[in-house]
């Protein structure tokens, strides 16, 4: 018998993704008496297990997010740590942008502004 990975699906704006379920696969079978109306045995812990990363996706929908984004859904569904943007982030990835442009005396000043920045947020932190 074959067995399939169960995914989430989130649908947004008609737009669908699907996420993988660890550990979860079922042949059409035993899937099919998971999602009976009353189902038994393992059957019944198989659906309570389900239903629980069902609830778990609608609540990180419901409770974090403001606006909607499957970026940002991802980032709670799989615990990541939202990367912070700082000015330095900024700076980096733009200074790497002029590079691949081949605009380097563009990417020479914004380096030079970060390390004013830099130097200037250190003053700043020895004052106080």
């Amino acid at each position: 018998m074959i067995h399939s990975p169960v995914k989430l699906r989130i649908t947004f704006e008609r737009e669908q993704k699907y996420y993988s379920i660890k550990g979860q696969s079922y042949t059409k079978s035993d899937y099919e008496k998971i999602i009976a109306p009353k189902p038994r045995g393992v059957y019944k812990v198989a659906k309570r297990k389900l239903d629980s990363i069902e609830n778990r996706a609608i609540t990180i929908i419901d409770e974090n997010l403001s606006e909607f984004s499957f970026e940002d859904f991802e980032n709670l569904y799989k615990n990541k740590k939202k990367k912070k943007n700082t000015i330095q982030d900024f700076f980096e990835t733009k200074i790497k942008e002029l590079k691949k442009e081949s605009k380097f005396q563009s990417a020479i000043l914004y380096r030079a502004a970060l390390k004013s920045l830099n130097e200037f947020a250190k003053k700043l932190t020895d004052f106080q």
